[in-house]
């Protein structure tokens, strides 16, 4: 069965850039513009994975990963830090982030890790 990405991200522009580069590869893609909609959501069939933009406008990384621990819900979280954000990074790895990418994210460096995250995660595939 096929992972869904979900993509939250503030910024649409940068959302919808990665979601095309996503989608052009053949993933499901679900996009959110804020964690409360991510969480206020429908979740699909089948696994899911997400990218978060760790600068969100209602939550910080950490209480994104803790409100996937209160709510029991194992998604495997990657998240999108600035290059200065270096303590960010470490602070979001050793908090469970399962992978941290600097932005801008270069598309195919973004699908080799999620294919990698979903594969180490579950039986579960990323596949166009």
């Amino acid at each position: 069965m096929n992972a869904t990405v979900a993509l939250i991200d503030g910024d649409v522009a940068a959302r919808e850039l990665e979601a095309r580069g996503l989608q052009g590869a053949g993933l499901a893609i679900e996009q959110f513009d804020c964690a409360r909609a991510f969480f206020s959501a429908t979740a699909p069939p089948g696994p899911r994975c997400a990218v978060v933009d760790a600068g969100l406008p209602d939550m910080t990384g950490q209480q994104f990963r803790a409100e996937l621990a209160r709510r029991g819900l194992d998604v495997p979280t990657m998240f999108l830090v600035g290059e200065a954000q270096v303590d960010l990074a470490v602070s979001l790895m050793k908090s469970g982030a399962t992978d941290v990418l600097v932005k801008p994210v270069n598309d195919a460096e973004l699908l080799r890790r999620l294919r990698r995250v979903v594969g180490e995660s579950s039986h579960s595939k990323l596949r166009p």
